[in-house]
């Protein structure tokens, strides 16, 4: 690629990635859906009230309710509440803009990262894919106020630690990406691939959780009413169906109802879940195997463990994709097809999704959950390429 196309990839790259700060802009940053349930929950808890009431949050908003927001109640672990609570020293529309300015610098930090410790490269195509690909979660993240940025800006600095030797620090920062979703703790589980294992991986795994699960315990017994609002709030927001969580689990309840609607069939509602269970396992069989192969470097590791977590997650929402990105456009470039043109296939869809007529009525499986079908396919690709031969921390190549 020459210079001239970088730059105007490049200066396309800025014009575009500004709209992601345009709530900023548009004076609608006390509109983030998540950020205010998160700043409400915090005050609740500060008031001495249940966090995990919706009533409550109502009660204590500062303008008429919001159905966008108040039908998602507080579903984060009480320890999360904390990580909150100095955002009340300022207003809710203060608090957003400041919240919106710390995401917008993290994930630009991600970027960075990602571009010298595994592309080792600036490669403008990349920049674009990051922004495009899987629906845009960075785009979506930056709007509804999630930690989704946070959670891998943790995790992937995480990962940086864990390639340079420094195990304590990879798995301080892999329990602080876990405060918010828990499901991150999985990828403790790297301490135990051959070229990342620390001396005493059984120690280290077992001070590290024993840690994080005392910093749990702690937080239930100060707020008692956690346990019980956090298992009635995920109860009723776990099972969400569309391109809004495209998981494993979602595509085969949403399949079970297609077939319902369309054909009149109508399977038992566990089938899904054995259909997931039967799936779930085949991948992680697979992907243990790889992972636990002696030749495989580093970098692949950690790439191909995104890839498998992504596709094994029960519960997946469109922006939690960010924890893709990079491994896809690794898996993605390594092919004949390249990721120049996998781009504008990905751009393509994403139209599709909205705009082409009859899409959803005759490929709603591939519409709806595409980002999944396409973490799917790179995560295939990942494990074929691992167990083909060895590899010896390979970079991930630019297209060019």
């Amino acid at each position: 690629m020459s210079k001239q196309s970088r730059a105007f990839l490049t200066i396309l790259f800025a014009v575009y990635a500004i709209a992601c700060f345009e709530p900023m802009f548009a004076g609608r940053v006390h509109d983030f859906h998540d950020f205010w349930t998160y700043y409400l929950a915090a005050r609740a808890h500060s008031l001495g009230l249940d966090p995990y009431s919706l009533e409550v949050l109502n009660g204590i908003a500062d303008r008429p309710r919001s159905s966008t927001l108040f039908d998602y109640p507080f579903v984060y672990p009480p320890m999360a509440i904390y990580f909150f609570k100095p955002f009340l020293l300022l207003s809710l529309e203060d608090a957003s803009m400041l919240y919106l300015v710390l995401k917008g610098a993290m994930l630009v930090g991600l970027f960075a990262l990602w571009s010298v410790l595994f592309l080792r490269r600036f490669d403008p195509v990349f920049l674009w894919f990051g922004l495009l690909a899987f629906n845009s979660p960075a785009y979506i993240d930056m709007h509804v106020g999630n930690v989704s940025i946070l959670e891998q800006f943790l995790l992937w600095f995480g990962f940086a630690a864990l390639l340079s030797g420094r195990h304590a620090v990879f798995c301080a920062l892999a329990c602080a990406a876990a405060l918010f979703k828990l499901t991150p703790l999985v990828f403790l589980g790297l301490l135990f691939v051959p070229s990342l294992r620390p001396k005493r991986p059984f120690l280290m795994l077992g001070v590290t959780v024993g840690i994080f699960g005392l910093v749990a315990v702690a937080s239930y017994i100060a707020i008692p009413s956690a346990a019980a609002g956090l298992q009635q709030n995920l109860g009723q927001h776990f099972m969400l169906l569309g391109t809004i969580n495209p998981s494993m689990l979602g595509m085969w309840e949403f399949s079970r109802q297609a077939f319902r609607d369309k054909a009149g069939l109508d399977l038992p509602t566990w089938m899904p879940y054995l259909f997931y269970i039967a799936a779930a396992c085949a991948v992680l069989v697979l992907s243990l195997r790889n992972l636990r192969a002696s030749a495989v470097d580093g970098r692949s590791a950690i790439l191909f463990a995104c890839l498998t977590y992504a596709v094994l997650m029960p519960r997946l929402p469109d922006y939690s994709y960010l924890i893709v990105l990079l491994p896809a456009y690794a898996a993605f470039s390594r092919t004949a097809v390249g990721a120049s043109s996998l781009l504008i296939v990905l751009a393509c869809v994403q139209v599709a999704n909205q705009h082409i007529l009859g899409a959803k009525l005759f490929y709603p499986i591939v519409i709806q959950y595409y980002p999944l079908l396409l973490a799917l396919l790179a995560w295939w690709l990942f494990a074929r390429d691992l167990g083909a031969e060895p590899k010896t921390d390979p970079a991930t190549p630019s297209v060019t």
